[in-house]
């Protein structure tokens, strides 16, 4: 009986709602069943163009908010979906509790060293990249998420179509100041593993 107590004033507590309006939806924290291990923030857009938001303790997104996007968007058509996952108290507000990254950008082949910045409301990712362009200059970047998140990976493979780049690499990660790492990026997705190797072999 004491173990019970004891286990249900550790329960996680995660923001709960969801909005249909196009913004993201404010909740109230509410304690989540024995158990739970992740809050989870979720928006997607459906076929009629509604973009929905949703929050609360993991039912279906996590751990990887990211592949139960992709299946997500097949199984009911969905013109985009994002997710992320997340696993201490309110974890998941977006509000009021702004996220902080590292932001910076090098094109001298370095990777960069910026300064932490506080991000917009909503933010939901840091990220970290790099990319060799078909000049052959290499940019490093680090910032608030804008665009390569929650899916770094197929981010890269994309604008490596795109702007015909000759590598590309990213992350993506949730906690303040998660992308600061030096190196950070190169242990992560590339597309370009196998010219990578190649080239420090030859």
């Amino acid at each position: 009986m004491l173990f019970i107590i004891s286990s249900k004033g550790n329960a996680l507590k995660c923001q709960s709602c969801k909005d249909d309006t196009g913004k993201d939806c404010v909740g109230s924290p509410v304690t989540c069943p024995d158990g739970t291990q992740y809050c989870y923030s979720a928006s997607y857009t459906q076929q009629d163009g509604v973009k929905v938001f949703e929050k609360g303790c993991d039912k279906k997104y996590c751990p990887d908010a990211a592949d139960t996007c992709r299946k997500e968007t097949k199984l009911y058509n969905l013109k985009s979906c994002s997710g992320m996952c997340c696993n201490t108290d309110d974890c998941n507000s977006g509000r009021g509790n702004a996220l902080k990254c590292q932001s910076c950008k090098d094109d001298t082949g370095k990777d960069c060293v910026g300064s932490p910045v506080t991000c917009p409301d909503g933010t939901q990712y840091c990220y970290s990249a790099s990319y060799t362009q078909q000049d052959g200059v290499k940019v490093f970047e680090k910032g608030c998420d804008k665009k390569y998140c929650p899916d770094a990976a197929d981010t890269c493979r994309k604008e490596t179509k795109l702007y015909n780049l000759k590598s590309c690499s990213g992350m993506c990660c949730n906690t303040d100041d998660c992308n600061s790492g030096r190196g950070i990026v190169a242990s992560t997705f590339s597309i370009c593993f196998m010219l990578i190797v190649g080239y420090f072999l030859a």
